[in-house]
């Protein structure tokens, strides 16, 4: 910028263009008038201007000129935002242009014409048509009417699960490092596999500050990019922000990149911040830190590599005292690596990790968003001053003094962050929450001794009334003593607390007023969870299914009602109380036939009776409330946290069961089974966004909310300190009379002293008010009938109890009868039934071809680790614990299911494993022959499961298993599975409850078959055969398998290539085998198969599933081209790692898609494995060793790869069909040579080796 001393007869200066910051108008003459001018080009570039004075801040941009401007909902341009609100800035006037020239998408884009709130006007400002200009720009009103800018509506990111805008980070960086030129603030991908985005800050700073700040620097990119470690920005940004939104990393440039236009080049910081792995990260952080505190013992040297595992950086760069968060970690990978510790038998929580990295975000004073309830709250009522808690009123068994009250009052404060909790509206008005320190401005309790029932009534609206959710007092307390008892009433804002936390809270205050030991305090804060939730939101893709999209609508006019009138008038209410009798069934025998749960049972009899005396019109969706504490990660413990937890979803069912009881029950179940988790994550996901949130907010009130509360026989027992009284004067409605409400029926259960107390409330209907009182009636006699209908019909499943294979009542009840008959399995035996995989039904195709294809078997030697002797009958019943924990191992493989085109995993409760025990002399060598002479694997029947255990002992005590199984049901992973957990049953038990393949199954069909499609079409268009050639002599074509075993791999080099190219050892043995199959194919893009293990898959508890996980990928390498070595690898690594998103997708069904019908246009495949350590318990009395045994190749040639840090073993497994011994090792040999000119010659062009 020109220099005021340049310009000694300047009168007037209008800057435009960028955003002016103060020092650029402090720096000019008090005389010289500087104007601040803003507009687009679409707009003849100035629209709006300020003239800058003293009082002038970074972002004011002032009045319009020429022009109107108007501040509208940044997601719907037909809504006004409220006054002083964030919101889109669009213009109108003379000065628009008139579009985009020769672009009417463009265009119809960002010009609109007669939004409806510009045509209907105002009461001072009659209505006007007209185009308006969108600019994509947020802005907002100060109080002196000022425009002031903050940020592109587009500059939004999703930042751990939270929307945030890039200008509001930008700002606060600015504000903390005021010695800054130029801020930018962006989302980077580092380079590299499973690598996370991160939040990263770019400054240009003077040079005085270049020079006293340690920096990293990068070799690999521009040395004048540097990255600094800002340990006093870091906190002074914790004080004004929440941890989500501090940047992870700092990069100081001599300038930031600019467009042609002017404008920061955000694209090239993008590949600035790409340009560095997550490895260099740490390098480069770990060189502004200094040294780092390494591992003092084995525990800690154990979890520095268990971080580096799931971080994906290097042991050595994390140190004892280094932020899991600040090392790119969150709540996603802190669940993984409790998974990975508890693998190796250390037990973490995902909270120890996030401990110290959400201190930030609990700490005091520190705003964070709401939970999904109290947003659909404060979307309904958003002045946030209606009155709305929740109450109770006890009596006191024994008599406690208001001091010793007051105490215990100010334990739960002080214990329940959220009891401190303050709630206010940000700039842009939107609502947020914080906690305070204060815990006696928290609460108040007082202490009365009321003459009369209106006294007390008096007193408790008033106690009510003076609870404040932003002025803080979130809990009153009332002591009453009068009339020989004393009671308590106390009341607490609803936004703070639901029924769950009120039992926490009231066992706590028995406890301490009665001096008994406290329970263990809360493991997990509520922010701490609300936090986790959105990150795991964000993520969870399979929050709801597209049939939960669909929803009848709320008909309110249907009942003359309105949501203001709901709000206003009195509340009416319908009740009545079952019988004890009836009351033990709903909640016990009669849910046997149907297996059913009691809420199932209550919301069907509402639908059925609903639509009983209102035959003119559907029934609306119950929104069933939930508590909403349901964990996704078994270290999640919401047990005694206080807070606003509740989830809703809706439950419809067809109109075409109405006409039965049983079929509306049937129906009910399963609507309500579909949403995973009781709906937590289904309600969570409808305020991922803002967007969504409006959305769903904007279906409310509806018609119908249910909420069943449970039995609360806390307040019933005769020792408690606290009995249930009856609100005085029936008050305990009146001063929510006025709030907003979720529906215009409120249905609630309770079951009080053995019976089910129901209520049916309401508020603001003018009609059917006849029928209401009717279908309530209907309601009770439905619910009385339930039972009687019930335990007179034939226990039967639904399709909620089989929802992988069934979606038809037709076909579920044909299975039922009449296959299940066929196998003579009764319908009591059956567990489950789910559709086979692509590969199972791969490998059963290929055994209809032949029958001996993938029947495998495998021997295992059994030593004990004391020199005690093999117990062979507890051997058998370790086996059977097995057997009892994998379904795999319990199913049966049928054919011609009901509703199913393939064959169908039908799997047993608690069928008898084959297993067959034999003696043998100690010379007789081991062999799968051996154990075939005691028993002959084709007596097993197709119909039957799919595996048999011989144990064989010898003369000499030593014994020996050879498990002969079918590969439909196991994978060479599962084989360790089956290792690790016979071990562990022979000694200590085993846990039958394990991680199911059922889980497989049900994430492959969730997966979009029509994107995996459209990949392989793409991907494979113009594919070429690739078979390898059959070489051997037709007369020695002898059908069996060999292996040979690769010769001259140095695993060491290979693992420091790896390193240094960021390349994996599975990547070169895919290359080299494509240079080894092009040389003798002539093949310019030679293609093969490759088996993915598919353990990478985002399934719970992945590794500990038992059955065949893995899928077959098709790779093809071009190796013609003049292209070097590493350009090839790092190709050949893309193209695999895309390819394993669409792993899901059938073979077959790729092979079909190719017009190659069944056929694979390959004969060869790889199988690489990365070796895991997968123990058993260490405590083990036992251990078993694989000797070998048998298992068939369908390929005639495959490729087998181990690997692990410091080793590579490659083997290859050929028929003899193909090749003979001569031929295999020179095969064998080309392949090590391959591997050694990659790693050897990576800058070479790879039709550059020459083979010998």
């Amino acid at each position: 910028m020109l220099s005021p001393e340049a310009l000694p007869m300047l009168d007037t200066l209008t800057l435009l263009g960028e955003q002016v910051q103060k020092a650029d108008c402090q720096r000019w003459k008090p005389q010289i008038q500087v104007i601040n001018s803003y507009g687009p080009t679409e707009c003849s570039i100035v629209c709006v201007a300020h003239s800058c004075t003293n009082h002038f801040h970074t972002g004011i941009i002032g009045k319009a000129i020429a022009s109107v401007s108007w501040v509208v909902d940044p997601h719907n341009h037909d809504r006004l935002a409220p006054l002083g609100s964030v919101g889109e800035l669009i213009v109108e006037g003379p000065i628009l242009a008139r579009g985009y020239l020769n672009d009417p998408e463009k265009t119809a884009a960002a010009f609109i014409n007669d939004p409806s709130w510009l045509v209907k006007g105002s009461t001072t400002h009659p209505g006007r048509r007209g185009m308006l200009y969108k600019t994509g720009d947020l802005v907002r009103y100060d109080q002196e009417g000022n425009l002031v800018y903050v940020g592109r509506k587009d500059g939004q990111v999703k930042i751990r699960g939270q929307r945030v805008e890039l200008g509001e980070i930008e700002h606060h960086v600015r504000q903390c490092m005021p010695k800054a030129q130029h801020t930018a603030v962006e989302m980077v991908l580092p380079a590299g596999e499973r690598t996370k985005s991160l939040l990263a800050a770019f400054l240009q700073l003077s040079d005085k500050r270049q020079d006293t700040t340690r920096a990293g620097k990068s070799t690999d990119v521009s040395s004048t990019v540097q990255m600094l470690f800002l340990t006093e920005v870091d906190a002074k940004m914790a004080d004004r922000l929440p941890g989500y939104m501090i940047p992870d990393v700092y990069f100081a440039l001599p300038q930031l990149p600019m467009t042609t236009s002017g404008k920061t080049d955000r694209k090239r910081l993008r590949e600035i911040g790409a340009s560095f792995s997550a490895q260099q990260l740490a390098d480069m952080r770990a060189s502004c830190q200094g040294p780092k505190r390494q591992p003092s013992g084995e525990a800690e040297r154990t979890m520095q590599q268990l971080w580096a595992k799931v971080l994906n950086i290097k042991p050595e760069t994390i140190g004892m005292d280094d932020s899991f968060f600040r090392l790119g970690g969150d709540s996603i990978t802190a669940m993984q690596l409790s998974a990975s510790a508890r693998s190796l038998q250390i037990l973490i929580s995902t909270r120890d990790p996030l401990q110290l990295a959400r201190a930030a975000d609990d700490s005091v004073n520190a705003p964070f968003d709401l939970s999904p309830i109290q947003e659909l709250y404060l979307q309904l009522e958003p002045t946030g001053k209606i009155s709305f808690d929740q109450c109770f009123f006890l009596e006191l068994r024994t008599q406690v003094t208001l001091e010793s009250l007051r105490a215990a009052l100010g334990m739960l404060v002080q214990r329940h962050s959220m009891l401190r909790a303050r709630f206010g509206k940000s700039e842009g008005g939107r609502w947020h929450q914080y906690v305070t320190g204060a815990t006696d401005a928290s609460f108040e309790v007082q202490h009365l001794q009321p003459r009369d029932t209106e006294e007390l009534v008096q007193a408790l609206q008033q106690s009510r009334s003076r609870l404040d959710l932003e002025s803080g007092l979130v809990m009153t307390a009332v002591l009453c003593d009068g009339n020989e008892r004393q009671s308590l009433f106390m009341a607490i804002h609803h936004l703070v607390v639901d029924l769950v936390s009120w039992r926490v809270l009231l066992e706590e205050l028995e406890d301490f007023l009665l001096g008994r030991a406290l329970s263990p305090a809360p493991s997990m804060t509520f922010q701490t969870w609300r936090a986790i939730q959105a990150e795991y939101t964000a993520r969870d893709t399979d929050a709801s299914s597209a049939a939960h999209e669909t929803m009848e609508p709320s008909q309110l006019a249907y009942w003359g009602a309105t949501p203001s009138a709901m709000s206003h008038a009195p509340t009416a209410m319908e009740q009545f109380v079952l019988s004890s009798e009836a009351t033990s069934a709903l909640l016990g025998s009669c849910n046997d036939e149907l297996q059913t749960r009691p809420h199932e049972l209550m919301i069907a009899a509402l639908l059925y009776s609903f639509a009983a005396v209102f035959p003119d019109r559907n029934p609306p969706p119950v929104f069933n409330e939930t508590h909403g504490r349901e964990p996704w990660d078994n270290s999640i413990d919401l047990s005694r946290t206080v807070g606003w937890f509740t989830s809703m979803f809706p439950v419809q069912t067809p109109a075409s069961t109405h006409r039965s009881l049983l079929d509306v029950i049937r129906a009910t179940k399963d609507c309500m089974r579909s949403f995973k988790h009781n709906g937590r994550p289904y309600f969570a996901s409808r305020f991922a966004n803002q967007d969504s949130a409006q959305a769903f907010s904007s279906l409310f009130p509806v018609e119908m909310v249910f909420n069943y509360q449970g039995v609360y026989q806390q307040l019933e027992r005769g020792e408690s300190l606290f009995k249930t009284l009856p609100m005085p004067g029936d008050d305990d409605l009146a001063l929510a009379a006025e709030g907003a409400r979720f529906s215009l029926f409120t249905v609630s259960a309770v079951v009080q002293k053995a019976c089910f107390h129901l209520a049916v409330d309401y508020s603001g209907v003018t009609r059917h008010e006849t029928r209401i009182r009717e279908w309530v009636q209907q309601y009770k006699t439905a619910l009385e009938e339930a039972p009687i209908l019930l335990r007179n019909s034939t226990p039967a499943w639904t399709l909620s109890d089989l929802p992988l294979a069934f979606h038809s009542y037709t076909d579920l009840d044909l299975f039922r009868s009449h296959t299940l008959a066929e196998l003579s399995v009764r319908p009591e035996e059956v567990e489950d039934v789910y559709p086979c995989s692509p590969m199972q039904e791969g490998i059963l195709a290929s055994q209809n071809k032949d029958p001996d294809a993938y029947r495998t078997c495998s021997i295992i030697q059994v030593v004990s680790k004391y020199d005690t002797c093999i117990d062979c009958a507890r051997l058998q019943q370790a086996w059977k614990a097995v057997v009892r924990r994998h379904s795999l191992l319990r199913a049966l493989l049928v054919d011609n299911v009901p509703g199913s085109s393939g064959i169908t995993n039908v799997v047993l409760k608690d069928p008898l494993p084959s297993m067959s025990v034999f003696q043998a002399a100690a010379g007789d060598a081991v062999t799968p022959q051996l154990f075939r002479s005691h028993y002959n694997p084709a007596d097993r029947q197709t119909g039957g499961l799919q595996h048999h255990l011989s144990i064989c002992q010898l003369d000499d005590e030593s014994v020996y298993l050879c498990l002969d199984i079918n590969h439909a049901i196991i994978d060479a992973h599962s084989t360790t599975i089956i290792i690790r957990d016979l071990q562990t049953a022979y000694t200590s038990g085993l846990d039958v409850h394990g991680a199911q393949f059922r889980s497989v199954i049900a994430y492959r069909q969730q997966q979009s078959q029509e994107e995996a499609s459209r990949y392989w079409a793409d991907h494979l268009a113009g594919i070429e055969p690739c078979h390898f050639p059959s070489m051997a002599v037709a007369e020695h074509r002898q059908c069996r398998d060999e292996i040979i075993q690769v010769p001259g791999l140095n695993a060491t080099a290979i693992h420091a290539f790896c390193k240094t190219w960021e390349i994996t050892p599975a990547t070169i043995i895919q290359t080299a085998w494509a240079l080894v199959l092009s040389r003798y194919t002539g093949s310019r893009a030679p293609c093969f198969g490759i088996f993915s293990s598919g353990r990478d898959l985002p399934i719970k508890e992945i590794h500990d599933i038992f059955g065949p996980v893995i899928s077959m990928l098709i790779c093809r390498i071009p190796v013609h081209e003049q292209k070097p070595v590493s350009e090839v690898l790092k190709f050949a690594q893309r193209d695999y790692m895309t390819a394993l998103s669409y792993q899901t997708f059938s073979p077959t069904s790729t092979y079909r898609l190719l017009g190659l019908g069944n056929s694979a246009n390959f004969n060869t495949c790889l199988n690489i494995h990365r070796i895991d350590n997968l123990h058993g318990s260490a405590e083990s009395d036992i251990v078993l060793h694989h000797r070998g045994g048998l298992d068939p190749i369908e390929y005639d040639i495959v490729v087998c790869a181990d690997y692990h840090k410091t080793v590579v073993g490659v083997s290859i497994q050929f028929q003899t069909r193909c090749l003979n011994d001569v031929q295999a090792n020179i095969l064998a040999v080309l392949f090590s040579q391959a591997v050694s000119f990659m790693i050897n010659e990576p800058d070479s062009y790879i039709q550059d080796w020459k083979f010998l």
